[in-house]
């Protein structure tokens, strides 16, 4: 039986695998580039990942998101609409891969919504 090639957008059909002819190049497959293992190659971004799985940054989170539980909406989105958003996550103000020292100061914590916490996470990739 044949089935749709997985590449966005393509309408033709296979017999086996995921991609067709077409795509079947590495080049042409979407999120191939990626690479998953670069938090273990940068020391930086592997100290982050250890921290944010801590007992201590855990508790911390907690604190912060108890404190200060509504999004404290950084670029004024919730503002302009006249409603508020619920916080859910929990944002370095200053990246923990450049600042490791402030990895658990509560000062540097920022309680935002999933919404909000992606549109910095975005302007903060663009200027990297």
């Amino acid at each position: 039986m044949k089935k749709p090639c997985n590449h966005p957008g393509c309408r033709n059909l296979i017999e086996a695998g995921r991609y067709c002819a077409t795509h079947a190049s590495k080049g042409s497959q979407p999120g191939k580039d990626y690479d998953q293992t670069r938090r273990k190659k940068d020391p930086a971004l592997a100290a982050a990942k250890r921290l944010r799985s801590s007992p201590a940054w855990q508790r911390l989170r907690r604190i912060k998101l108890i404190a200060n539980p509504l999004c404290e909406d950084p670029s004024g989105y919730h503002e302009r609409r006249g409603k508020t958003a619920t916080a859910n996550q929990v944002h370095h103000i200053r990246g923990l891969a450049t600042n490791p020292e402030l990895g658990l100061d509560i000062e540097n914590l920022m309680s935002v919504c999933a919404r909000c916490h992606a549109a910095i996470e975005r302007v903060v990739r663009a200027d990297a």
